[in-house]
């Protein structure tokens, strides 16, 4: 994991992990495609906090892909959404 802003500045720094949190929605979405596979569709969201040397705080928010090598959506088991947002501490 490297800083964006960091990135984007040329910077050198340091990444602390600061946590994660994630959404309490209860179970899965189970279907079966016209193969039978079956899969899972997960609608909690994990959103993971960082922040570097230089000030910076950062996170990356996602949700678990289905199992399944390829979904009926077209999706693989790679990330479903990621968002980094950067903001700078004050001091």
């Amino acid at each position: 994991m490297r800083c964006p802003t960091c990135i984007k500045n040329a910077a050198t720094h340091k990444v602390f992990d600061n946590g994660s949190s994630t959404t309490m929605l209860g179970g899965t979405f189970k279907h079966w495609d016209e193969k039978d596979r079956e899969h899972h569709h997960y609608p909690n969201t994990i959103t993971d906090h960082y922040s570097c040397s230089n000030g910076h705080r950062f996170s990356r928010k996602y949700r678990r892909g289905c199992p399944q090598s390829v979904c009926d959506s077209g999706e693989d088991r790679s990330v479903e959404i990621t968002t980094i947002t950067t903001t700078t501490e004050k001091t």
